[in-house]
């Protein structure tokens, strides 16, 4: 099983905002083409560890991903799983769970195949649920700060994101996690595959 998540290069346009000088904008949420991957972070459950994927070594991810069953993210259907097969990734071979879709199912129940995922963000499932694990920076500014060179601030906040999403996942394949909502107890459906990987051990 694999935990992922994957920063972009190319600003989102926002109508409300005046673009930045001298810095490259895709054409919207839609064209992930456009947007162009800068880094994808993942953790190997079999591995026991944390990797990094660039523009070099997208190729070995392509690999790893042919040898794993489950692909876990946080929003990574509508967002990563996207982004991903824009750039020539197959992911055709793998499962896929959304844990933010899974939690806001819970949260925002509805008859409609997609509930809302107000208030079911990364952030507010981790302050919900622990009190050592935060953000450690805004995702919407990941792409401005690699288009000024910071690589580094970038890789770190997506690492971040993937050891939240793990942070969650561990407790959701565990117990009972706290709803971000009210607090309530919230039981989460998972996949039979992802049982073998039952673990309280964060890294």
């Amino acid at each position: 099983m694999l935990v992922y998540d994957c920063e972009i290069v190319k600003m989102i346009p926002n109508k409300k905002e005046e673009p930045i000088p001298n810095i490259k904008y895709c054409k919207g949420w839609g064209d992930f083409e456009g947007m162009e991957i800068s880094v994808i972070c993942v953790y190997d459950y079999i591995d026991n560890m944390y990797r990094v994927f660039m523009k070099d070594n997208l190729s070995e991810l392509q690999e790893l991903i042919y040898k794993r069953e489950v692909m876990v993210g946080f929003n990574s259907i509508g967002f990563d799983n996207k982004l991903c097969k824009a750039h020539g990734l197959d992911l055709s071979k793998i499962q896929h769970y959304d844990l933010m879709l899974e939690i806001a199912r819970e949260v925002n129940p509805t008859d409609k195949p997609t509930p809302s995922f107000r208030g079911c963000g990364l952030k507010a499932c981790c302050q919900a649920n622990f009190d050592d694990i935060d953000k450690n920076g805004d995702g919407a500014l990941a792409p401005l700060l690699w288009q000024q060179k910071q690589y580094g601030k970038v890789v770190d906040y997506c690492l971040n994101d993937v050891k939240m999403t793990k942070a969650l996942l561990d407790k959701v394949m565990n117990e009972s996690i706290c709803s971000p909502k009210d607090g309530s107890e919230l039981k989460i459906e998972i996949f039979q595959e992802m049982k073998q990987y039952k673990t309280y051990k964060r890294i």
